[in-house]
């Protein structure tokens, strides 16, 4: 049992985990409690101002991570969250965050413990990107702007990973690169797109709205 951001549930139960055979029956039962709050906020390591928009996931005795799905919040205008959990062991993680910082090593996962009616107050400290600033929109074969498409970053020396940064409904998009870096675009159609963005077969066009500083 959890809850959302829309709907906060009083009470919570941990996970069950249940392993069954082809045809086997099996009963199970959920204990509710007040449980604990996990009280968390998203800070800018430098100057320590709240950092809206983050994505934190949780793992824990609700959500253990075998599970399937993500049990999240959106950190709000302070960088604020909370979730509501059962008692034991809790591993919040910044499960994404806006390109102006860092990713943190392990998505900053944290091990805290709690216990029933507990309140803990825990935050993140993200480190702000230094490279420079690139801003921009993507454009189709006809010019026009292409919203919910990949700009890829491919890195210079080719160690770690590309980065892929999705552009928003006006096709604008702002990412920070090194100097070096190579910037994609690509677009995958979630649904029959309309003939105009098929034509001509040639990838999207990126279009610098600065060059870097």
């Amino acid at each position: 049992l959890q809850e959302s951001d829309e709907t906060p549930l009083d009470f919570v139960a941990p996970a069950i985990t249940l392993t069954l055979t082809p045809g086997q029956h099996a009963a199970a039962d959920f204990h509710l409690s007040r449980g604990a709050l996990l009280r968390g906020q998203v800070l800018d390591a430098k100057s320590h101002q709240p950092v809206p928009g983050a994505m934190i996931g949780l793992y824990g005795s609700a959500k253990p991570r075998t599970a399937a799905s993500i049990y999240g919040r959106t950190a709000d205008a302070n960088g604020r969250f909370e979730f509501r959990v059962p008692p034991g062991e809790q591993q919040p993680y910044i499960q994404s965050a806006s390109p102006d910082y860092l990713d943190l090593p392990n998505q900053g996962m944290q091990h805290l413990t709690v216990t029933e009616g507990q309140t803990l107050d825990f935050t993140f400290s993200l480190p702000p990107n230094p490279d420079p600033l690139v801003e921009g929109t993507l454009l189709d074969p006809d010019g026009k702007p292409l919203p919910n498409a990949t700009v890829t970053l491919a890195n210079p020396n080719g160690l770690l990973p590309a980065r892929q940064f999705t552009s928003d409904a006006h096709g604008k998009f702002h990412l920070h690169a090194r100097p070096g870096t190579q910037l994609r675009a690509a677009f995958k159609a979630l649904a029959t797109p309309p003939p105009e963005r098929v034509a001509a077969n040639r990838p999207p066009e990126l279009r610098p709205a600065k060059n870097p500083t």
